[in-house]
Order: C-alpha cells, then structure tokens, then sequence
C-alpha cells in the first residue's frame, strides 16, 4: 500500500468550510471512497489543512477550526483511529497554521501559533508538542519555540524539518 497520493483540502460541498481527505492508488482508484473522507463538519471556519504520513503508513492531519486546532489520523484502509472528532487543541487564545512532520515510528511532532491581538497584527508566539501513535501529548507541555513575538500575520509556514534524531529544525525570517 505503497506510492499512494494523500490529499487533503477545505471543501464547501456541504455549504459550510469543511475539511475532506482523499487516498488515490497508483492506479487512480479512490481507497477512502468516491467522496472522500468528510473530517470536519458545522459551522467552524475550517481552513489550512495538512497532511503527512507516519513510518508505520497512517495519514495525520491537521487544519485550524476557528480558534483551535483539530487533529486526525486515518489508517491505509480509512479507519479514523483518534475517534469521529479527532483530538483537539485549545488555547485562552487563538491556535493556528499547524504544522506536521513524523517522528519514530508511528510519532508526529506538531508545530503551531499561538496568536493574540488582532488578527492583522497578531502578538505570534511558535509551539511544538509531540503526539504519540494514540494522539496523546508525550511533553508535558507544549515546547515553547519562541515567545518573543515580532512574527507577522502573514509568516505562517515554516521550514520544519527532522533532524535524523526524532527532533526537528525549524526556521523562520
């Protein structure tokens, strides 16, 4: 179940901003269904959504819903194995623009914003807290990338990449 395609995107099908997954064989077929899989509903504004794939073969995602963040991981074969909602992520503030990379074998490390003020000129703190394979925080806390603010409304993907050792590097301008 190798050299599958991993698709995610915020779809208006349902006449609300919500989340939808594909997995496409290498011979074109829709693995997840016609229809894809549906990861969010309501009426939360659902919006930049990744994805990336385990060691172990699992998709993970992840996307903003208004003021949180909601996490998901899927098997090969379709099966939501953090539950039908997933797990989320809050704040007394604003979470945003997460990012995803995996680690050991069945591992994530998520990077996130935590933003404050408003939105065109957010007080922008970076966090990453590792999940294990049952979406469950391994640190204690999320670790505290910077804190010291300066980050524009409109830097929001970094370059975060594994550093060979199940840690990460991680940079910005």
């Amino acid at each position: 179940q190798v050299d599958h395609a991993i698709l995610v995107w915020p779809d208006i099908r349902t006449g609300n901003n919500d989340i939808f997954a594909y997995r496409i064989s290498p011979d074109g077929d829709f693995v997840w269904g016609a229809d894809g899989l549906q990861l969010s509903s309501g009426e939360a504004f659902d919006a930049a959504p990744k994805v990336m794939v385990t060691n172990a073969g699992n998709a993970v995602f992840a996307w903003q819903a208004d003021d949180v963040i909601i996490g998901q991981k899927i098997s090969p074969e379709g099966t939501l194995l953090w539950g039908p909602n997933g797990l989320e992520l809050s704040s007394a503030n604003t979470l945003s623009w997460p990012q995803l990379l995996p680690v050991g074998e069945d591992d994530i490390i998520m990077k996130f914003f935590e933003d404050s003020g408003p939105v065109w000129a957010p007080t922008r703190h970076v966090f990453a807290q590792r999940f294990d394979p049952s979406g469950i925080m391994v640190w204690p806390q999320p670790v505290v990338i910077t804190d010291a603010g300066g980050i524009s409304a409109w830097t929001q993907i970094f370059p975060f990449i594994n550093d060979g050792s199940d840690g990460f590097f991680i940079a910005w301008h």
